[in-house]
């Protein structure tokens, strides 16, 4: 994994050797994380990724991707996870911001807060894809 980003570093490098635009932006990139981003920044990504790193709050959250928004009771046959397991990880999903919900009568639908972690989704199933 080292050598491929070392690699796609210097093809960058060399691509974009004459814009200096460019060139700047692959030395920032180069920079260590912590370098790039807000010291808070890094602290809630690495709190967001925590409560993600559950099999079944993964499956929860790319679910929701693919459905607008969802009951408790779709969001468990779809799993077919016990409903207080499944309301157990929305309550934690959603009290991290990471969900949201909103009543209709007596029904309480869950949609994804934030698309983009659709993103680091498709991000892992490539890097496990590798492994």
């Amino acid at each position: 994994m080292k050598g491929t980003y070392q690699l796609r570093n210097i093809v960058l490098r060399i691509f974009l050797h004459n814009h200096s635009f460019a060139t700047t932006v692959v030395a920032l990139h180069m920079k260590p994380l912590l370098a790039r981003v807000e010291s808070k920044k890094v602290d809630k990504a690495a709190a967001m990724l925590k409560v993600l790193a559950h099999p079944k709050r993964l499956a929860i959250v790319d679910l929701l991707g693919k459905e607008e928004k969802m009951t408790v009771t779709e969001i468990y046959r779809s799993l077919d996870l016990p409903q207080a397991i499944a309301s157990q990880h929305l309550i934690t999903l959603k009290d991290r911001g990471i969900l949201s919900s909103f009543k209709v009568g007596t029904k309480i639908y869950y949609s994804l807060s934030i698309p983009k972690l659709l993103d680091v989704i498709d991000s892992l199933e490539d890097c496990c894809d590798t492994l």
